[in-house]
């Protein structure tokens, strides 16, 4: 819990979220529309749904809300409104059939324990599409919805419109072996996979995504990282370009710089597009660390020591051109770590976009950005009446003299993670924002005129 001076209380257990288990994913929501953000956690073997009482503790709802249903192994989930009806759906990645006491068991092979196989060794499990009443309970809708992505061994998912036709849709990234998967939806709870249409049929093993408008053109913009000997993609929406409003990315990376700072064997997971300098362009920081083990001695049977590598920031130099500034971010970048998840939100309400970094097997990193001569800046948050009351899926615009600049309030960036509801823009030399306007998941947009920076702002749905 942040305590509001900078420091944070651990309240696990009087919370009651404290699960033990294999556990993966986690997201914030409001699954009932009552204002208070609810907790939802993948596992092994399903998932977790905690209510919140509004009282500073949660209730498990698993069973309850029809989550309890699920029996899989799941990875990543994401939580959108697809069908419109001002409730917010989630969606579930299926990894792979692993049976767990054979891991614990390895094989000795010539006295020393044998190779993990990697997710190819595996047979895949679909993905879970659960569809919200409005109270909290959930139906499956996955084979309806047409989204079961089969062979997929899924790490991510997000809900994005990626044509802006007003309605979600959605992108599931893919372990090694099989293609990512982009769905368009259709407006009517179905979807078509366009995977190959798009331009995204990519079998590069993905890990993390994450979405942004870095050539200010108001359309989505997708990053993806991948696995060893992978280049990572930055995905260039076209889709304002198709006359039929079909969604169309190029994946421009290498004409980028994003190339040149990944080494063959480094492996990308957690993924932010942010504009830590608030200079009104979105910038990278991508959490790293290798799924290969160390020296095969028998230790690594009680202790598995991947290989370490270091995390990136990449800044945007105005032009999608990315300059790896790693050696200059702080001592965090020079250090050698096997990370996982990573998350943004601007934690000390400084107007400058934090991080924190979950390490594999330890502690998280909470990175302050202490930036010096920063641009200005604006923090929007949302409260819907007819969409979701925290408004996901909304697009907000804020124009200045010089340019507009575009954030679709999507949730599950990067990689296992939950990020920031408060939607952050960093404006560069802007005196003022001409106006703010949020386009709603439910119809209609609200509009706010002349609006002072350096601030956070609250829009309601009227």
């Amino acid at each position: 819990r942040n305590d509001g001076n900078g420091k944070f209380t651990d309240v696990t257990s009087e919370a009651g979220v404290g699960h033990v288990g294999w556990d993966y994913g986690c997201l914030w929501l409001d699954v009932d529309n009552d204002g208070y953000l609810d907790l939802a956690v993948t596992h092994y073997s399903g998932a977790i749904l905690y209510r919140n009482r509004g009282d500073g503790t949660f209730e498990d709802q698993t069973e309850a809300s029809g989550l309890g249903s699920i029996h899989q192994f799941l990875l990543g989930m994401t939580a959108g409104d697809y069908d419109h009806d001002g409730d917010l759906d989630l969606f579930f990645c299926g990894y792979v059939l692993f049976d767990r006491e054979k891991a614990r068991n390895r094989p000795m092979v010539a006295g020393r324990p044998a190779v993990w196989t990697n997710p190819v060794s595996y047979k895949p499990l679909p993905s879970v599409l659960m569809r919200n009443n409005g109270e909290g309970v959930f139906e499956d809708v996955t084979e309806d919805a047409g989204v079961a992505n089969p062979a997929g061994k899924s790490m991510q998912a997000l809900f994005c419109d990626f044509n802006n036709d007003g309605w979600p849709d959605l992108y599931v990234a893919n372990d090694v072996g099989t293609a990512d998967a982009m769905f368009q939806n259709n407006g009517d709870g179905t979807f078509d996979d366009v995977s190959t249409l798009s331009g995204t049929f990519d079998r590069r093993a993905s890990m993390g995504v994450a979405v942004g408008d870095v050539w200010h053109t108001g359309m989505m913009d997708l990053f993806t990282t991948h696995w060893v000997n992978e280049d990572h993609a930055l995905w260039r929406n076209q889709s304002a370009t198709t006359p039929d409003k079909s969604i169309l990315l190029e994946d421009v990376g290498p004409t980028t710089g994003i190339l040149d700072i990944k080494s063959t064997a480094d492996v990308g997971w957690g993924i932010e597009l942010i504009d830590y300098d608030n200079d009104g362009h979105l910038d990278i920081m991508l959490a790293n660390g290798s799924t290969i083990e160390d020296e095969l001695t028998l230790e690594v049977l009680e202790d598995p020591k991947l290989l370490p590598q270091r995390c990136r920031v990449l800044r945007n130099d105005g032009k999608a051109n990315f300059l790896d500034i790693s050696r200059g971010g702080g001592s965090f970048f020079q250090r050698e770590l096997v990370t996982r998840g990573l998350s943004a939100a601007d934690y000390d309400q400084d107007g400058r976009m934090d991080v924190a970094i979950v390490l594999h097997s330890g502690e998280g990193t909470l990175l302050r950005n202490t930036s010096k001569g920063t641009g200005n800046w604006l923090q929007v948050k949302l409260e819907g009446s007819d969409s979701n009351r925290f408004g996901i899926g909304a697009r907000i615009q804020v124009t200045t003299r010089s340019n507009t600049y575009t954030r679709q309030c999507v949730l599950s960036s990067s990689y296992l993670s939950s990020n920031s509801m408060v939607w952050h823009f960093g404006l560069g030399d802007a005196e003022i924002a001409e106006s703010v306007t949020v386009s709603w998941p439910a119809g209609g947009a609200t509009e706010q005129k002349s609006v002072k920076l350096n601030q956070r702002i609250t829009i309601q749905e009227k």
